[in-house]
């Protein structure tokens, strides 16, 4: 089931390829609850409530989030079985120093994933940094996936600059065939090969950087799952996730159900 893309503006020229510097999709480990800032509130181990976690604030620092221990702010969900993951978000401003020797990028994405404990997912959303197709830097929308086996691959879907102004659409849904996924951006399709996996429990959305001097503006995602039904749903149960690095200069904050905003901390 592909959803209306009536509304959604479309901006760029559609590529693809192959970059060969991974983004690591993150295999969640056991909330730690002394890692986050509570704003008046106490977390929960069930659906959050509205406003709850590290504040969102309007950013303008940078944060350093080395490639050997990279920055996360994101929701994930789990227990509840789903069959794809759609979610939209506007292409707000995200910079990093980057070059062939320091092959830096921030990230606002999604992944969907069998289960928060295996390292296997699919993968897209809009990322500035370095794109070794190209060999240049690049503000763009990508997708990626690893499989069960080991094998990681990401590439292109469209280059463009940021643009608050534009909303695009993200959708990862089954495909006919046994553990494939068509990959949707603004309704332009990419297709997986068989990775392993044809549902999954945790999906999770929001920022991944590896930069010395990674900078985002507030990136507020929205997102549904799809139930055995064909329907987009809500995620249900969620939980938010900070890497050890990225207290102190990541915020995040979930507003309602299926629902996170982050930046770079002030």
């Amino acid at each position: 089931m592909n959803p209306d893309r009536s509304m959604i503006r479309r901006t760029g020229m559609i590529f693809s390829g192959g970059r060969t510097r991974a983004r690591n999709g993150c295999s969640i480990r056991p909330v730690d609850h002394r890692r986050f800032r509570l704003i008046g509130q106490v977390l929960l181990v069930t659906i959050l409530p509205a406003a709850m976690l590290i504040d969102a604030r309007p950013a303008s620092a940078h944060a350093w989030c080395p490639e050997s221990n990279r920055c996360y702010s994101i929701l994930y969900g789990s227990g509840t079985t789903f069959y794809g993951m759609y979610g939209t978000w506007a292409r707000q401003r995200m910079t990093t120093s980057a070059s062939q020797s320091a092959q830096n990028f921030v990230a606002s994405t999604m992944w969907f994933k069998p289960a928060c404990n295996v390292n296997a997912w699919v993968e897209e959303g809009l990322a500035e940094g370095w794109d070794s197709d190209i060999g240049l830097q690049a503000y763009e929308a990508y997708w990626a996936y690893r499989t069960t086996g080991g094998f990681y691959n990401d590439s292109a879907m469209a280059f463009m600059g940021p643009n608050p102004a534009i909303t695009d659409e993200f959708q990862i849904s089954r495909s006919p065939y046994l553990n494939v996924w068509n990959v949707y951006w603004n309704g332009s399709l990419r297709t997986t090969p068989n990775v392993g996996f044809w549902s999954g429990d945790c999906p999770q959305m929001g920022g991944e950087i590896v930069s010395g001097d990674g900078h985002a503006d507030t990136f507020d995602m929205y997102s549904r799952t799809v139930n055995g039904a064909g329907q987009f749903v809500f995620w249900n149960s969620q939980f938010p996730y900070f890497s050890s690095q990225a207290v102190g200069q990541l915020n995040g904050i979930s507003y309602q159900n299926s629902q996170w905003s982050w930046n770079t901390v002030n």
